[in-house]
């Protein structure tokens, strides 16, 4: 609930924001956590990187206000900063007890979501990235009141609540900045809610291998929806997300054959480097249309293999996961990792011919190697 507008005492602010203190300036400047010697503000009354002080800075009623550092029309906006700032100057003396009047504790943060480092966004698969991407992520202003932004020359009169856009800023990728198309999408402040989209583009072009890829993301904040540097910024220390970009590999057989004996047997025994096993979505050859998880993947396998031993008995499967013993084997079995593909026969010493026709597979697969297995359950000693 807010504070009246009147009747502020500073028992009543401390008990609001958990600060015993009878002093109006530690009530305003004292750091809940971070800052520089106790204080939440530096001595230019800015707030310092890093810092909590014991009032919610979010708040749209407060002692310290939102202000952009470096405005100049003419200054290019990564060099502009949001930062909460001490109300003094063209707004009045800092350390005012009636700055809390109609404080809000309970503020929301103004955010973008997702807000997690651990959030994963798929952007594609390695070979089929095209130069962009869009990413699609949500932004709550908060109850701040963007008409109170202030610059250096006081009262800021070129962006407003009613004219004001986010927009991508900035997107880093392990630190090195990546090319983003800046009016690929944009989001009035108006509809900022939290459940709004903002697509952002996204260069894709260093994204060559699978893997998860931490993203640093900044948004801008303008007045025009074509994001015109002369009147944007750069979002340094609000309206930022880390998350991470997954890029994916489709189901492919890997060139790694197993070959697993039931009692763990280690001499060459077969060999398997002349078998080819291929991959192929549900129908004709093109992935680019489908996702995982992947059902009715289809499979062949061609070519020969050379057996060394007499009277193998050999099956064959493709698996999940690598396994290269029988403990290995039994645990995949066990674990639904094995799909068993040709059943057991009896080969004798020579070069087999081996040629299992596209068929489907029943089990659903996602992005992931299988492997060719072949498992001797007997042989002649």
């Amino acid at each position: 609930m807010a504070l009246a507008n009147t009747g502020i005492t500073t028992s009543l602010v401390g008990q609001t924001i958990g600060l015993v203190s009878n002093d109006v300036g530690t009530l305003c400047i004292k750091a809940k956590s971070g800052g520089v010697n106790g204080y939440a503000y530096d001595n230019s009354e800015m707030l310092i990187d890093g810092a909590k002080p014991y009032h919610n800075i979010y708040s749209n009623y407060s002692p310290a206000y939102w202000y952009i550092e470096n405005y100049d029309i003419n200054t290019t906006p990564t060099t502009k900063k949001f930062y909460n700032k001490m109300k003094s100057g063209p707004i009045g003396p800092a350390y005012n007890l009636g700055k809390f009047g109609g404080y809000n504790h309970g503020a929301i943060t103004p955010e973008v979501y997702p807000q997690n480092q651990n959030y994963e966004v798929k952007i594609g698969y390695v070979g089929e990235l095209g130069t962009e991407k869009n990413i699609n992520l949500m932004v709550d202003k908060g109850e701040l009141n963007y008409d109170n932004i202030f610059t250096s020359s006081g009262l800021n009169s070129w962006l407003t609540a009613s004219n004001a856009y986010f927009g991508c800023g900035s997107v880093k990728k392990s630190g090195s900045e990546i090319g983003i198309n800046r009016i690929a999408g944009n989001l009035p402040l108006s509809d900022a809610d939290g459940t709004n989209i903002l697509p952002i583009s996204i260069n894709t072009s260093s994204f060559t291998t699978a893997g998860s890829y931490p993203l640093s993301i900044k948004l801008r904040l303008s007045n025009s929806d074509e994001m015109q540097d002369a009147y944007s910024f750069i979002c340094n220390n609000i309206f930022t997300t880390n998350i991470n970009a997954v890029v994916k590999e489709r189901p492919s057989i890997s060139a790694n054959r197993n070959i697993v004996f039931y009692d763990d047997y280690d001499a060459v025994a077969i060999s398997l480097n002349h078998l080819t096993t291929t991959l192929y979505p549900s129908s004709g050859t093109n992935w680019s249309s489908y996702t995982e998880p992947y059902s009715n993947v289809r499979y062949n396998v061609s070519g020969t293999f050379d057996v060394l031993i007499s009277s193998a008995y050999i099956s064959f499967y493709l698996s999940k996961v690598q396994v290269a013993n029988s403990d290995m084997f039994n645990q995949a079995l066990y674990d639904g990792n094995l799909i068993k593909i040709k059943n057991g026969a009896t080969y004798n010493t020579g070069t087999i011919t081996l040629s299992i026709p596209t068929t489907a597979l029943t089990t659903t697969i996602n992005d992931e190697k299988l492997y060719l297995v072949a498992y001797i359950e007997d042989y002649a000693e």
